[in-house]
């Protein structure tokens, strides 16, 4: 079976989420994906998210699941030769990807317009916090912190709410990752039909920022200033977060047209809604939602957040239930269609790990373990650069490999 990108092969300079995701996903799908570390200085995630608490940089389940399927080539960039062994591997690569500030690949000397220099048709994809150039170009940046920037934690919770909340995922890092990953296959596209390779910037900030398109409108065109409005929607009544029977057990529904909220009152048994003419409009809906989900509340208490899903899905409400990762875990969709996969690591043992997503009629995602630090410095080495055992030998001596 062919992958879709196959014959592909990455430079993979990145840390942290952004260019690791959008690495793993390559590589999930044929690319050679060959990520550039080092013992000394490892991918701050491999520091983090230990899975048994003890201190190891092959046991991260951050690292060990935003990394899998590619190769770990550990090189010191430190030294001469082993700077010069990375640009021999972007030579005959066809992508490099980093998140780095911009003067790290400067110092390196692999900065897009270095690696221009002696590969023309070299992909490059950068996706710093804040993008190149500008007052921030420079800033340091971490996904936690970009949320605040772009607004997103501000809008995030409810309006009586004394501080900002905010997310503990879909970071605008997560964001830019998948983001990149589309210019990354286009900027491939392109140069299959023109022979030219291109840079592109890839702002974490602005991809996030990219998402929030109708909060900005609702400035620019109406004049309203955005604020936070909870579980609140401006074009669905009732839509919220309800308590259901059990410990911190919830379920979510969205009544999006007039027809839902017919069927919810025949689903709730309410005759009395169905006959409030106020309530057959958005409009009145919205100007009641206190009362309606004070009253929603009152039937959603008594039933399990699985009952309740299965009951408005069959009158075909949107609705569904807040799920913990016990429930992920166990729910049988996910099992059926693959969501979840269980892959054994030989330092952090077997592990159940969110499945690729993407589903081709004729190629099947390859997803394999993420590496033990430096595990294919040897091979790539001799498979990829051409170098000999006697000379691998010389380097890792030097620590300049393996390192």
């Amino acid at each position: 079976m062919s992958l879709p990108l196959e014959g592909i092969r990455v430079a993979h300079l990145g840390q942290g989420a952004v260019i690791p995701e959008l690495c793993r996903v390559m590589a999930e799908f044929g690319a050679e994906v060959i990520k550039v570390e080092s013992q000394v200085y490892p991918d701050f995630m491999r520091r983090g998210g230990r899975l048994d608490g003890e201190p190891n940089l092959n046991n991260s389940a951050g690292y060990n699941e935003a990394n899998r399927n590619v190769k770990s080539f550990a090189v010191n960039l430190r030294s001469e030769e082993g700077l010069s062994l990375v640009r021999d591997l972007v030579k005959v690569s066809d992508v490099v990807a980093e998140n780095n500030r911009a003067y790290v690949t400067r110092s390196w000397g692999l900065d897009y317009d270095s690696v221009k220099e002696f590969k023309s048709d070299i992909v490059y994809i950068s996706s710093n916090g804040f993008g190149r150039g500008g007052p921030a170009g420079e800033f340091a940046a971490f996904g936690p912190n970009l949320a605040p920037y772009l607004g997103l934690n501000y809008l995030w919770g409810h309006p009586d709410d004394v501080e900002p909340m905010g997310a503990t995922i879909n970071h605008p890092d997560h964001i830019a990752g998948k983001v990149g990953l589309m210019a990354v296959l286009a900027a491939l596209d392109h140069r299959n039909r023109t022979g030219e390779g291109q840079f592109i910037d890839m702002s974490q900030a602005e991809a996030g920022a990219s998402m929030l398109g109708e909060r900005f409108l609702e400035y620019t065109v109406n004049g309203h200033d955005p604020k936070p409005r909870g579980n609140d929607a401006p074009y669905a009544s009732p839509n919220g977060v309800y308590p259901c029977k059990g410990e911190d057990r919830w379920c979510v529904i969205s009544v999006m047209t007039d027809q839902h909220w017919v069927s919810l009152c025949e689903a709730m048994d309410r005759e009395d809604w169905k006959k409030d003419s106020e309530l057959n409009e958005l409009s009145g809906r919205l100007n009641r939602r206190d009362e309606l989900n004070q009253e929603i509340t009152k039937w959603t208490i008594e039933l399990e957040p699985e009952r309740v899903m299965e009951i408005l899905q069959s009158y075909r409400i949107p609705s569904g239930y807040v799920q913990n990762s016990l429930d992920h875990l166990a729910d049988p969709h996910l099992k059926e269609r693959g969501g979840y996969i269980e892959l054994d690591h030989p330092v952090a043992g077997v592990h159940t790990y969110p499945g690729n997503p993407i589903r081709f009629s004729r190629s099947k995602a390859i997803i394999d373990r993420a590496p033990l630090i430096g595990e294919h410095t040897y091979d790539v080495c001799r498979d990829v650069l051409g170098i000999s055992d006697s000379e691998i030998e010389r380097l890792t001596e030097l620590k300049s490999i393996g390192y």
